[in-house]
């Protein structure tokens, strides 16, 4: 899997333009061509006459707007220059917008960014992030405010040995290893028993092929709470990046959602690369 056209959405903060400048990176390594993607809302009002007219007006000066900020960010962005890009602005929700512009413009990856926890910023970015996750099956790169991903030695996937399918899965993960030539440890939290049940065991043999030219390891870590645990792990190693296999979204339910957690490290320390089983 190696990316010809990358998402990067943008809103003009500076969390977008972190992840914009790590896309570049994404992009210089592959050849890809970015696709920066701005989603804006026009309000409709509740009139019998002269809406349209009145919306299309709206839209219209939203649409100069938006492209002299487009302007500004490629003065303040100049690797963009670097690499081969193209801009689109569409009306429309954030993860509506998105999902369109994957099918319409044959989308590869998509990069996006992710605020930290201050508050109603972290509840709109990060229901961005989710709900962009749980509707595509591409994979997808969300990037918290501060990460750097100039380089990419450690990555953690954290596996949960059920159902493992086919190969065509870990390609995405497969290719982003071997692109940076990074280090995975394949991660199972044990949910506070010392032994691996004989049915998770088989389907971890069954990794060995997927991921048998790529440089891995296997990391076994005991905790009562699986959540709490992965947290922890994370903590102590610094990957530079966890990657993740959603089952049935039961676990990016609770990284997204959850409202206790110590420091929500998961999304925001460490990038998360979620994959998908029908890519």
């Amino acid at each position: 899997m190696k990316p010809q056209k990358i998402l990067v959405p943008i809103d003009f903060s500076s969390c977008s333009k972190n992840a914009l400048q790590n896309a570049i990176l994404f992009a210089k390594r592959t050849d890809a061509q970015l696709l920066l993607l701005h989603a804006f809302f026009v309000p409709t009002p509740h009139a019998a006459v002269g809406t349209t007219a009145f919306v299309e007006a709206l839209a219209q000066e939203e649409t100069e707007s938006i492209n002299e900020e487009f302007l500004k960010l490629k003065s303040e962005v100049e690797t963009l220059e670097d690499v081969k890009y193209e801009i689109l602005s569409k009306r429309g929700s954030v993860k509506d917008v998105i999902i369109h512009a994957i099918k319409d413009h044959q989308i590869d990856l998509i990069i996006m960014g992710t605020k930290g926890a201050s508050g109603i910023d972290e509840v709109i970015f990060g229901s961005n992030a989710y709900s962009v996750i749980n509707a595509t099956n591409k994979p997808v790169l969300t990037i918290p405010q501060e990460a750097k991903l100039d380089k990419i030695e450690k990555i953690v996937f954290a596996s949960d040995y059920r159902h493992i399918v086919d190969r065509k899965v870990f390609e995405p993960l497969v290719w982003l290893a071997n692109t940076f030539k990074a280090e995975l440890k394949i991660l199972h939290i044990s949910g506070g028993i010392d032994y691996l049940p004989q049915e998770e065991a088989f389907e971890a043999k069954k990794l060995e092929q997927f991921f048998k030219y790529v440089k891995h390891s296997y990391q076994f870590y005991k905790h009562d709470h699986i959540i709490d645990g992965l947290n922890e792990y994370l903590e102590n190693d610094a990957p530079d990046l966890l990657a993740l296999l959603p089952r049935e979204h039961h676990m990016i339910d609770k990284l997204f959602k959850t409202s206790v957690t110590k420091k929500i490290a998961l999304h925001t320390k460490v990038p998360l690369f979620t994959i998908h089983e029908n890519n």
